[in-house]
């Protein structure tokens, strides 16, 4: 609270007298503040709790865990959520003041990157002796959070369905709230939408179902306890082409799973985000929905392709061509150039074996309608770079420095190219 300070006449000195006032008033009001349910520091009431000496009151129907799935994945922007105002203010208020005495907020951070780890911070931050100490460790652990839901992830891909679900097991709490940021747009896991074609299932919902029928993870009820809210849905960065059509698709397609799975309450607070991405190396395949335009990739790794070890042969040759239909062919622009560019789990001087797996799936797409001309094709002896828009070989010498996982390095990259 901020004090004015007086104005002294000629020939008088008031000082001493005025500060005392002043400082009375301002203890008085602060009382007053305090028992009124405002607290200094916040923009959310706190009425103190009479049984728990440095607590705020918590109702009964609030939440007592917070569960963050952050989108710090590639195709999404940077994860904007500020806890220190508003409603996730009072969120995080709620879970701090609904701890036990002795114990740490009960809140976890999973990545919808990769394999959907914790994303580690500093919760250490627990209710004080006093309000206005509490109030400061809470003040403290909301910029914490800001900071740590931006983090960058140690590997690529997204199954944000997934991280929801592994939110779900580290649940604890007896009113969970998981608070979801990101695009939604997964290139793994059930509802994959990069190598799924899951869009198309916005207009025929009972598919969404037997997607997740089919998963003994995603069973019907599975999210029974949980309360559902997601920002910026929807919302896309490069290397992911525009996806503003789509937004109500996705919404449509998540609303069926939440409803098979059981959550009580899905809101989406936001579906708007800007356009800086999150920093980082490791790429997320691109949904494709529209017309292939230059500078669109499209990685044909092993969730597409699979060759027969040491071969050029396909394995699974109808659904790639399957995949490729889909995806390409019914997206190509007519005299549109392809690049395509294979590559080797492991470095090995002098291979010709990624090339030639770029020849096979050259071969398909000319069965399925692309002019021979228009397809370039050449191959690199080793893993491609963490970087989707790097084409060269993650190679130094004989030794590979590629840090993407051997699915990914096996792969053949389509490029939309001048």
């Amino acid at each position: 609270m901020s004090r004015r300070r007086g104005r002294s006449r000629r020939g008088q000195n008031n000082t001493p007298v005025v500060a005392a006032i002043i400082v009375v008033i301002a203890a008085v009001g602060l009382f007053f503040l305090v028992k009124s349910g405002v607290m200094v520091g916040g923009d959310t009431a706190c009425y103190p709790d009479e049984e728990r000496q440095g607590y705020c009151f918590v109702d009964s129907n609030a939440f007592d865990e917070l569960l963050i799935v952050a989108g710090n994945t590639a195709n999404s922007p940077v994860p904007e959520l500020d806890f220190t105002k508003g409603e996730l203010r009072q969120v995080l208020q709620d879970v701090f003041y609904s701890t036990d005495e002795n114990s740490v907020p009960n809140i976890t951070i999973i990545s919808a990157a990769g394999n959907n780890q914790k994303i580690p911070f500093k919760n250490k931050n627990a209710p004080a002796r006093n309000l206005n100490a509490s109030n400061a460790r809470l003040n403290t652990l909301a910029r914490e959070l800001n900071y740590a839901i931006t983090t960058s992830p140690n590997e690529p891909g997204a199954d944000y369905l997934g991280a929801i679900m592994e939110a779900k097991d580290n649940s604890s709490g007896n009113n969970p709230l998981i608070l979801v940021v990101g695009s939604g747009y997964s290139d793994s896991g059930v509802l994959n939408f990069a190598y799924g074609n899951v869009l198309k299932y916005s207009k025929n919902l009972a598919s969404v179902e037997r997607l997740l029928s089919a998963n003994s993870r995603t069973y019907r009820g599975a999210l029974s306890q949980m309360t559902i809210k997601w920002h910026k849905m929807g919302a896309v960065v490069e290397p992911q082409v525009n996806m503003n059509n789509y937004k109500e698709d996705v919404k449509t397609i998540y609303e069926a799973a939440f409803k098979y799975l059981g959550s009580p309450s899905f809101t989406i607070l936001t579906n708007s985000g800007g356009n800086k991405p999150v920093d980082t190396k490791y790429y997320v395949q691109p949904v494709i929905a529209s017309p292939l335009t230059i500078g669109t990739v499209i990685d044909l790794n092993e969730n597409v392709g699979q060759f027969v070890p040491e071969s050029d042969a396909l394995i699974n040759v109808n659904s790639v061509r399957m995949y490729l239909a889909e995806n390409v062919v019914n997206n190509y622009i007519n005299g549109t150039k392809l690049r395509l560019t294979g590559y080797i789990a492991t470095c090995y001087p002098g291979s010709t074996l990624g090339e030639r797996r770029a020849r096979t799936l050259k071969n398909v797409l000319v069965e399925l309608g692309i002019p021979e001309s228009m397809i370039e094709v050449d191959g690199r002896d080793g893993p491609p770079q963490d970087n989707i828009n790097d084409d060269s070989a993650a190679c130094n010498g004989g030794n590979s420095y590629s840090s993407l996982p051997e699915t990914h390095r096996r792969t053949v990259r389509l490029r939309v190219v001048d």
